[in-house]
């Protein structure tokens, strides 16, 4: 079964529309979109967009393969629902990466040129360093 959150209630509204009336959160954080909300995905989060709450989404995988996949890739190019994104580093606990400008680097990858990011780490005494770095490309 593609999707483990049905993405409609019996009454055929939204569950995340119901969810959004009914409660009229801040923030909204969801997990593997793609996997809950399969072919309704791109619907479901404009729609948490239009409702004027911030939208925090987790996904698996490199920012390459967040783009390999064309569901996730509409949600980026069209009308961005994301403005900025966070991109944890394998295998380093202590470093991830900041891309402040989220359409632009989709648009950069799109025509297989670099884009700009944030480095980030935590040095051995704990203080937070950064430094811009460009990535991607062909």
């Amino acid at each position: 079964e593609e999707s483990i959150v049905s993405p409609t209630s019996a009454s055929g509204e939204s569950c995340v529309g119901d969810l959004l009336r009914r409660h009229r959160p801040d923030t909204l954080v969801v997990d593997q979109p793609r996997q809950h909300f399969g072919q309704a995905m791109e619907e479901t989060l404009r729609g948490v967009r239009a409702a004027d709450v911030r939208l925090v989404c987790a996904v698996r995988g490199s920012f390459q393969t967040l783009l390999a996949d064309w569901a996730m890739r509409r949600c980026l190019e069209r009308v961005p629902l994301f403005d900025m994104a966070v991109v944890l580093v394998p295998g380093k606990f202590d470093e991830w990466h900041v891309i402040k400008d989220l359409p632009g680097a989709v648009a950069r990858m799109a025509e297989k040129k670099p884009y700009a990011y944030e480095a980030r780490w935590l040095d051995d005494c704990d203080k937070l360093l950064a430094e811009p770095r460009m990535g991607g490309g062909v």
